[in-house]
């Protein structure tokens, strides 16, 4: 079937934001989307977008709030005292390494520890999409209130609230990105449950 002339489209529920250009070609006038938000805590390496590319989060996730640590622990495999320190290695080397006080080498290094330590029966390693995020450091580059308020703490996937928030510097890039790429497409929205976190978007935790 063809369209009428002048026929706009409006897609609803698109996940492949990718394919904006060839929508826009399609006739699409405007969509709406939650894989913004739903990528920043949902997905296994694209967490993050800036300037149309995507990038891997760095885990660092709390101790008594991750099910397979709690599981090793109860079992006696690792004792919750060695959790906790490199939980707490992996924050204060985000912390020096954002400051230009730790290397990127030694950075990575304390992560897969922590990462073998709550993912040790997960064969892929983050260590290069560790390596590709921190060389790059997005978020120091990028415009957005939540990026300039948080600043490292937005590549942290670590608690809902702060993955959230990183959701909603996603919308933002995105709707930028489509702003500037030529794309044509004016206008698309998030689902209707965003709009009540948008609030609490600039806290930490």
């Amino acid at each position: 079937d063809q369209r009428a002339h002048g026929t706009r489209l409006h897609l609803l529920g698109v996940t492949r934001t990718e394919h904006l250009e060839e929508f826009y070609r399609l006739g699409v006038a405007s969509f709406d989307s939650t894989s913004p938000l739903r990528q920043a805590f949902k997905d296994a390496h694209d967490n993050y977008y800036f300037n149309g590319q995507t990038y891997t989060a760095i885990r660092i996730p709390q101790v008594e709030g991750n099910t397979r640590l709690q599981q090793r622990i109860a079992s006696g495999q690792i004792s919750q005292n060695q959790a906790r320190k490199l939980e707490t290695a992996c924050l204060q080397a985000m912390r020096l390494f954002d400051a230009g006080r730790r290397s990127l080498s030694k950075v990575i290094e304390v992560l897969l520890e922590y990462e073998d330590l709550y993912a040790h029966d997960v064969k892929r390693s983050h260590a290069k999409d560790y390596e590709r995020t921190l060389t790059d450091a997005p978020w120091r580059q990028c415009a957005c209130d939540i990026c300039k308020h948080l600043k490292y703490h937005v590549i942290i996937f670590r608690g809902a609230e702060r993955n959230r928030r990183r959701g909603f510097h996603n919308i933002w890039s995105l709707y930028h990105h489509m702003r500037g790429s030529g794309t044509g497409i004016p206008e698309f929205t998030v689902g209707q449950h965003a709009a009540g976190l948008k609030e609490r978007a600039c806290r930490t935790n």
